[in-house]
């Protein structure tokens, strides 16, 4: 499959499989493996020892002897469509496993469309861009290597089933499947990228999350109109610490951003020091690789909707820590 439109040909079958996160089926499964092995490549479901999981996917690519092995991670899982009623691009209705293709502004076929305005053509569907899309490029991409006969990596491939809840499985998974899994380099077919220029990231950045409950030590519910002021109110120190956590954060983040500045004009090329450190500090991409603070959500108990003073109080605050990347490397 030389031609690029043979291979969006593929990515629309692959789109068309709607494994939607908590919903795979079987059957699902089985056409994911059955694209798969029209395009030579046979992947193996892998299971924890123990308990139920929507499986992994794992599958090989031969390489020369004795070379270093590399494990490419992706996920064919998908996220939920949501209200469906609103899929659209630009005034048009789409069906989200339904690919749609527009070229500026107007719905096109893509074999209509010439190879060299296909980088100008909008796909919609659900997983085109998470993950579908770029682990589907990157396998075919070492399958090409094989054929060629220029491959220098033993090739690994892992499509996890759950990625898009939180991969509850994996670590089992990849314990029982050590063996198997075991590699030189690991690379994460996963995230955003440009889309003028080849793109590598050096890691993601960290989550931590943590829960804290804030709680003021009453028994019962008391009435605000009578206690307000001397029952403490729980809500009032928790919205203080998670401010103050986020405060942190960016002061943290603002002084990570001085040390690539400073660490970029030691070091860096200066003819690639953009690529090498990011754009300035208004740059998007720039500010989705720094520390960010996330509140996920907050639980009130023994209120209801009545005037009383909370018994306690609990938020879901989270931490996405700082990254090192090298953007625009080729």
């Amino acid at each position: 499959m030389a031609l690029r439109h043979d291979r969006l040909e593929v990515l629309d079958r692959y789109l068309r499989i709607p494994t939607v996160s908590r919903q795979v089926t079987p059957e699902m499964v089985e056409a994911v493996r059955a694209l798969w092995r029209g395009l030579g490549l046979e992947l193996t479901p892998l299971m924890p020892v123990e308990g139920e999981a929507t499986p992994a996917l794992y599958g090989e690519l031969p390489g020369p002897a004795g070379a270093p092995a590399l494990l490419l991670y992706g996920h064919y899982d998908v996220q939920p469509t949501g209200d469906v009623a609103r899929w659209q691009w630009q005034g048009t209705k789409c069906e989200p496993f339904v690919p749609a293709y527009f070229l500026d502004g107007k719905s096109v076929a893509p074999r209509t469309v010439d190879e060299a305005s296909l980088d100008r053509v909008v796909l919609v569907a659900r997983g085109g861009a998470d993950n579908k899309g770029q682990h589907l490029s990157n396998v075919l991409g070492a399958m090409d290597a094989v054929r060629a006969g220029t491959a220098q990596w033993r090739v690994k491939i892992i499509l996890d089933g759950e990625e898009e809840h939180g991969s509850p499985n994996l670590a089992a998974i990849a314990r029982a499947h050590r063996s198997r899994l075991t590699a030189d380099v690991l690379i994460g077919s996963d995230g955003p990228k440009q889309k003028d220029a080849p793109t590598l990231v050096m890691g993601v950045r960290g989550l931590l999350t943590v829960d804290l409950v804030a709680d003021n030590g009453q028994s019962a519910s008391v009435h605000s109109g009578n206690y307000g002021n001397i029952v403490p109110n729980p809500v009032l120190p928790l919205a203080r610490l998670i401010g103050d956590i986020e405060e942190r954060v960016r002061t943290y983040a603002a002084a990570h951003d001085r040390f690539r500045r400073e660490a970029t004009e030691v070091f860096a090329n200066p003819a690639h020091a953009r690529h090498a450190a990011g754009r300035d500090s208004g740059d998007r991409r720039a500010r989705g690789r720094r520390a960010s603070g996330t509140h996920a959500g907050r639980r009130v108990h023994g209120a209801g909707q009545r005037p009383a003073r909370q018994l306690h109080v609990a938020g879901a605050p989270g931490v996405r820590l700082a990254l090192t990347s090298a953007r625009g490397a080729r």
